[in-house]
């Protein structure tokens, strides 16, 4: 039977090997300086170039399935059919020829998601009076400097909350211009050709570790429950020994009393009837 150390060291091997708990992968936080651009340690993120300012949708028709076909625009909003209005993302639900909102542009928060990564998320509040649903909308910002813009639907999971990514080599950062040695020299931010103007200064970056995962969690509590349920097994199995060992030692008493009781009587008879 493995002894204690051994199971110990056995959840501890599984533990870090299949959990992985000290993912040293980190996740920058990107601070929104716009709609659609914000600030990452490592640089800037700017989608106005690939974004419509004329009240339309610079990603039309991206869908994955027949029936729902989705718009999304970055930086400004956009109208579509009547329902459809002041949207970052739209769901047309052809099958009824259906708009409706699932994300609102003035909405956008940056999240730095330990899965994702960097993830533009909208948020919008529909069917209005009753009853009300709120969907959510997730553009996950993926760096492709070989690509333009690509927006391909991911999933809705769960009902309601959807998924998309962005491939594109504006979603890579932009690193801050280089600083000239010099007691007087300033850095000075130049915008891209096609991009607004520079941004102020950006805020101190951050990063967010991922220190423990639900899996490596979900493994720890098995493992301690695999060695809690070992130890409850051996001290229920000394118990069960320790009284069969009481048991036995009281009935060997026994017979030796009720032997020596035995052996007086017999000779009790026996000097009666000496006597007589």
């Amino acid at each position: 039977m493995a002894s204690v150390k051994e199971l110990l060291v056995l959840c501890t091997y599984l533990f870090v090997a299949v959990a992985n708990p000290f993912d040293p992968k980190t996740v920058m936080t990107c601070s929104l300086n716009s709609t659609c651009s914000c600030f990452k340690a490592d640089g800037f993120v700017d989608l106005h170039p690939i974004s419509n300012d004329n009240n339309t949708p610079h990603f039309r028709n991206v869908t994955n399935s027949p029936n729902y076909i989705y718009s999304y625009n970055p930086c400004y909003a956009f109208t579509e059919g009547s329902v459809c209005q002041n949207a970052a993302i739209c769901q047309l639900d052809t099958s009824v020829n259906q708009y409706y909102v699932i994300g609102y542009a003035d909405t956008v928060r940056s999240i730095a998601d330990s899965e994702y990564g960097l993830i533009f998320q909208y948020t919008a509040t529909t069917d209005m009076p009753l009853p009300s649903t709120v969907r959510t909308a997730n553009v996950i910002l993926t760096c492709d400097e070989n690509r333009e813009g690509e927006l391909q639907f991911v999933k809705e999971d769960p009902i309601k909350t959807y998924y998309f990514n962005l491939y594109s080599k504006h979603a890579c950062p932009i690193p801050p211009p280089p600083t000239v040695p010099g007691p007087k020299t300033t850095p000075v931010w130049t915008a891209p050709p096609g991009r607004p103007t520079g941004p102020p200064a950006p805020p101190s970056p951050t990063s967010v570790p991922v220190i423990f995962s639900l899996k490596a969690v979900v493994v720890l509590l098995l493992c301690i429950l695999f060695v809690l349920t070992f130890l409850c097994g051996l001290i229920i199995l000394a118990v069960c020994v320790f009284s069969a060992k009481f048991n036995s030692t009281n009935n060997d008493k026994a017979e030796l009393g009720q032997s020596a009781n035995y052996s007086h009587k017999d000779e009790m008879k026996r000097h009666l009837k000496n006597e007589f």
